[in-house]
């Protein structure tokens, strides 16, 4: 559902069914059942200065059952999984987006990520990225684009038994270009 309520600003909801197959199996060796649950997001997006920026703001929540958990490795060292009943993940998302002046973009967004879920922290709570490029339009120099971008994540970890493995919190750089 969408909804206008400027003439450069939408709000909207959506609600979606998940019906997700697996293969994963338990120590038994059983398949695990379908995961299955709802997902729902809302949120609005507006266009600005001439749609030279673009923002949304996002809300979104799910709840499966049958979400498959790794709970640790067979003899074989094939991982063994358990179906987690009411499973709920749920986060933020800010994006904007757009052309500071002509010929030169930029993009950045950040968004929270949080669960219930055990295994939860093999993914990052938070995440920020930001990049930008500029396309020169004349002289020697038209066609080429140059641009580079830098993205954070928050540390993410797992255990098992008494073993952990923690990847701390890092940024990566990028360069671009192009002829």
């Amino acid at each position: 559902l969408v909804v206008d309520v400027a003439p450069n600003i939408s709000v909207y909801a959506s609600y979606a069914s998940i019906f997700q197959p697996q293969s994963n199996k338990d120590a038994a060796e059983r398949t695990l059942p379908p995961e299955e649950g709802q997902t729902y997001e809302i949120g609005a997006k507006g266009e600005f200065f001439d749609k030279r920026l673009n923002v949304a703001l996002s809300h979104f929540w799910m709840r499966t059952d049958n979400t498959a958990e790794e709970v640790g490795l067979n003899d074989n060292g094939d991982s063994i999984y358990r179906a987690v009943q009411g499973a709920m993940r749920h986060g933020y998302e800010l994006e904007l987006s757009g052309e500071l002046a002509r010929g030169w973009q930029a993009q950045g967004s950040f968004v929270m990520n949080t669960s219930n879920l055990d295994s939860a922290s093999t993914t990052p709570e938070h995440q920020f990225k930001l990049g930008s490029s500029y396309r020169f339009a004349g002289g020697a120099l038209q066609g080429l684009t140059l641009g580079g971008g830098m993205r954070w994540q928050s540390a993410i970890s797992t255990s098992r038994g008494t073993a952990t493995l923690r990847q701390d919190a890092y940024w990566l750089f990028d360069l671009m270009a192009r002829y």
